[in-house]
Parts: C-alpha cells; sequence; structure tokens
C-alpha cells in the first residue's frame, strides 16, 4: 500500500507540476529570446527571476519524490521488475557559424549530462570570453543561477552541502550541474536565448545512452 501510495503522490502532485513548469519555462524562453534581442535586459531578469521561482517551488516536493524513488527501487530489486526507466545522456551540437563565429561544427556528447553541461559553458566561455557569466547566471537551476563564483550559492537545504557542480576552466566560475538531462536542454536554449544567440545556432537533446 504504502508503494502504491507514493506512486499515486508522484502521479498527482509532483508530475503535473513538473508539467506545468515545462510549459511555462518554454513560454519564458521565447520571452527571453523577444527580450534579449529587443534589448530589453530588465524584462530578461524579470522574466528568469520569475523561472526561478517556479523551479524552487518544486523544491519543496524534492523528499517526496525522493522517498517514491526509494520505495520504487526497493520494489524492483525485490521484484527483480525489469521496467527501469531508460537512461539518457546529453547530446549537444553547437553551429558557431551560425552563431557568428568562424569555426567548425562542434558536437558534444558525453557520458554524462553534467560533463556535458559543464564542457559546453567552458566552450562558450572560451569563444565570448568570461564576460558572459554574469548574464548566464540568469539562467535557471532549481533555486538558483546555473553559475556562480561561490558554491554555496547551489545549497541543498536538506543536506546543507552543494548540489554538484564542476568549475568553468580557470575563471574562478562553477556551472551547477545537479538536474534531469531534460533540465539540462532547458537550460542550455535559455543560454542560446539570454545571449541572443540564433535559435538554429545550438541543439541540445536527451539521447538514450
Amino acid at each position: 500500500m504504502l508503494i502504491r501510495k507514493q506512486k499515486l503522490i508522484m502521479k498527482d502532485e509532483l508530475q503535473p507540476l513538473k508539467d506545468e513548469l515545462q510549459e511555462r519555462i518554454a513560454i519564458a524562453q521565447e520571452a527571453i529570446f523577444e527580450a534579449a534581442r529587443a534589448g530589453e535586459m530588465a524584462r530578461v531578469e524579470a522574466v528568469a527571476a520569475a523561472v526561478n521561482e517556479l523551479e524552487a517551488s518544486l523544491d519543496k516536493l524534492a523528499q517526496v519524490q525522493k522517498d517514491v524513488k526509494k520505495a520504487m527501487g526497493a520494489f524492483d530489486q525485490l521484484t527483480k521488475a525489469s521496467n527501469r526507466a531508460s537512461q539518457t545522456r546529453l547530446l549537444i551540437k553547437v553551429n558557431w557559424r551560425e552563431a557568428g563565429t568562424d569555426r567548425d561544427m562542434e558536437i558534444i556528447d558525453t557520458p554524462t549530462g553534467a560533463e556535458g553541461i559543464a564542457r559546453f559553458v567552458e566552450s562558450m566561455v572560451q569563444v565570448y570570453g568570461d564576460s558572459i557569466l554574469p548574464t548566464l547566471q540568469l539562467v535557471g537551476a532549481g533555486g538558483s543561477g546555473l553559475v556562480s563564483q561561490n558554491p554555496t550559492d547551489f545549497i541543498n537545504p536538506a543536506s546543507g552541502e552543494p548540489y554538484g557542480h564542476r568549475p568553468i576552466g580557470n575563471t574562478g566560475w562553477y556551472v551547477k550541474t545537479h538536474s534531469s538531462t531534460k533540465t539540462k536542454v532547458e537550460q542550455i536554449n535559455q543560454i542560446k536565448a539570454v545571449l541572443g544567440l540564433p535559435r538554429h545556432s545550438i541543439d541540445a537533446e536527451a539521447v538514450a545512452r
């Protein structure tokens, strides 16, 4: 009964909230892109802040999701269930010429999404300089910005320890890597928007491992 109730909580509470967030993030990406093109940085910041608030609200249900996953994992072990969720990796294609830079196409295909988004952000800094990093703070990452000079900005309130993160080269900045592959795809699209890059200059997707 416990497992069944926890699955219902996941379906009836967490997933609808996540679905609503995805819809709002998609709308926000369009709004950020248009505002960035128009040079309306105040609007970009306002929309990005709103996205951060939506993402932060899901943190309140994080413990419930953790309990659900734990119970389902125990159930799978006991029943030797074979219907585990498929794992994905992050595939990023950067068309630098489309982005206005005389560089060859770059494909980032790494074993883990954490390594992929860290490498992507580092490539962006190599091309555009570390002056873009304050702008990348506008990209939401579950209650914080995607990048920071202080890893304590990525703190997990439950454990008191920072969520997963990696250094961005030798810049003294860090990128938060604790998120699903799907979320990383959305963050890359937000990066493209806040930097005012053409829509087809960067393509990111979650692909099966």
